[in-house]
């Protein structure tokens, strides 16, 4: 496995537009995935669905 220092992998992101574009839509990506998980984990009230019952 290899282990990049964020500050690097950022500087290579940076350096390559196209690179940059396609972290922007995995990150993108992610982030949707994670709020739409959030969101169905909530309940309507906005007490976690483990608590509403």
């Amino acid at each position: 496995m290899l282990v990049v220092p964020a500050t690097a992998l950022d500087q290579i992101v940076r350096s390559t537009p196209a690179l940059a574009r396609d972290m922007g839509d995995v990150i993108d990506r992610r982030r949707a995935e994670v709020s739409a998980a959030v969101t169905a984990h909530v309940a309507p009230t906005g007490a976690p669905s483990s608590l509403a019952s």
